[in-house]
């Protein structure tokens, strides 16, 4: 029985499915283990920490024997640019220049910084275009974000690849959208005394005191006139072009398995007691579910503008809790209370009055729902620094008027991007109203609040981009992505 298991292990890791199946990225942990590790490192990993020649990387990766650097084209350009800067940034930009040079001198390709214990290379990545990278998740304009989304395209050639960074926002940014990402220890920051610039600062953090400022406000891309709208658009028909952009994006998220990978499929339907019925039968069920998939998808993109008219009666709603300061602030609230006539409507609730086509089928298999699930658990994500204080809703569509999330330790420089749904009240129509932000913490004397008016709209809304960004987010997870992406093409 044992041999049997193990060959039908090593008979389904040698099986290479393009679709979205039930293998899973490896956990951070499994990565830190192996032998080669690729790491993407920020700007501040230059400037502020040792040499990679002189780092201790065993204290994170005890088996490695090789740690390659990949270096992103836009971290590259921040360094060219600190060449300009004084003092130590000036140093560790020149020294960063002679590294380039001698990659280039290398002929472009990756240079040995280290022989052994472990072993360290480095490479720069080629340039990448902006208009591959992947504006619907990340902001292009803003440096960090352009890091990220050269680092998500290089995560695409070298799928186990961590993003290294000291930065709260950068790593924000990667927790929320799967990249794998550590922060390095502290004992690796580069331990030469402050030039005089540093000294300045110094000397005036000293006569201020250090200490977290938290700055409370509405997302900007989800205002109008600095309110938030009730929004409806001029007419339900869904443009061609936007319809047909939907459907492209999600068949590309969720594709159909090809006959040849239908075959490997095929062949491994003969393990004994772990067939869960005839190889052939289970690829002809695949077969008629994705096709069942692929008429839902196209019904969700020919009604989306209809099901956006349908659900105008929920408002999404984006907020920014950010610190701003110069110390982490400890014991953080952030509350929203809603007044007028309005109340929060559940988030998963909201996906199901909008609708979505139901997940694409997995690919199939003769292993038993409990042997795959032991084998290839899904990895535990990351858990976000706030959690949101339990709600008890008083009816499955909403009731409540004050969201609460609580933080331990709010760092400075950290974002904190909630979104939340308003609707009426239950038995009301939609009216007027507005939402109270405050944000305290236990290190900090005075809340910091805001007030944000909601409205109604007087006039349809044009069909642009932005309105159709604010409304995907009532659509379900398993198409939210996609979706953007869609929106992004059409406008």
């Amino acid at each position: 029985m044992k041999a049997l298991i193990r060959n039908v292990i090593a008979g389904i890791r040698n099986l290479s499915f393009s679709a979205r199946s039930t293998l899973r990225t490896p956990t951070l942990d499994l990565v830190l283990g192996a032998a080669r590790i690729v790491f993407i490192p920020e700007t501040n990993v230059f400037c502020e920490f040792k040499n990679p020649e002189e780092i201790p990387w065993r204290e994170i990766c005890p088996n490695a024997d090789e740690i390659h650097l990949i270096v992103p084209m836009a971290v590259v350009e921040e360094m060219d640019k600190h060449k300009r800067s004084d003092g130590r940034l000036r140093r560790r930009a020149l020294w960063f220049n002679d590294l380039m040079r001698k990659i280039e001198d290398n002929g472009g390709a990756s240079i040995e910084l280290r022989t052994t214990g472990p072993r360290v290379t480095m490479e720069i990545a080629p340039h990448i275009n902006k208009r591959d990278l992947d504006s619907a998740r990340f902001e292009l304009e803003d440096s960090d974000g352009r890091i990220l989304a050269e680092t998500a395209h290089i995560v695409k050639r070298h799928s186990e690849a961590i993003f290294l960074s000291d930065d709260g926002k950068p790593l924000q940014i990667a927790r929320s959208v799967g990249l794998l990402h550590v922060r390095p220890p502290t004992t690796w920051r580069r331990s030469e005394p402050p030039d005089e610039r540093d000294r300045d600062i110094l000397r005036l953090r000293e006569q201020l005191g250090a200490k977290p400022v938290l700055a409370a406000r509405a997302a900007p891309e989800f205002l109008t006139e600095e309110r938030f709208r009730f929004e409806t658009v001029a007419t339900g028909a869904t443009p061609v072009e936007l319809a047909s952009a939907i459907r492209r994006h999600i068949f590309a998220s969720y594709p159909r398995l090809s006959d040849d990978e239908l075959e490997r499929c095929a062949a491994s339907f003969s393990l004994g007691s772990f067939v869960s019925g005839s190889g052939t039968g289970a690829i002809e069920r695949y077969k008629e579910r994705y096709r069942e998939f692929e008429q839902r998808v196209s019904e969700f993109a020919e009604t989306f503008m209809k099901r956006i008219e349908d659900t105008a009666w929920l408002l999404p709603l984006r907020f920014e809790l950010e610190n701003t300061g110069t110390a982490t602030a400890e014991d953080v609230q952030f509350e929203l209370e809603l007044c007028g006539p309005l109340e929060f409507f559940p988030i998963t609730q909201a996906g199901l009055h909008f609708g979505a086509p139901p997940d694409a089928p997995d690919a199939p298999s003769p292993v038993t729902d409990v042997l795959w699930s032991s084998l290839y658990a899904a990895p535990q994500s990351e858990r976000d620094p706030f959690e949101l204080e339990q709600v008890t809703w008083p009816s499955l569509d909403g009731g409540t008027k004050r969201l609460v999330w609580r933080c331990q330790q709010f760092r400075h420089g950290d974002m904190f991007k909630p979104y939340c749904i308003a609707s009426p009240a239950d038995g009301k129509k939609i009216g007027d109203g507005a939402v109270k932000l405050t944000a305290r913490a236990a290190n900090i004397a005075q809340a910091n609040s805001a007030t944000v008016p909601i409205r109604i709209s007087e006039s349809p809304t044009d069909l642009s981009s932005a309105f159709l960004r604010r409304r995907a987010i009532l659509v379900s997870d398993n198409v939210y992505e996609p979706i953007l992406a869609a929106i992004e093409q059409y406008g």
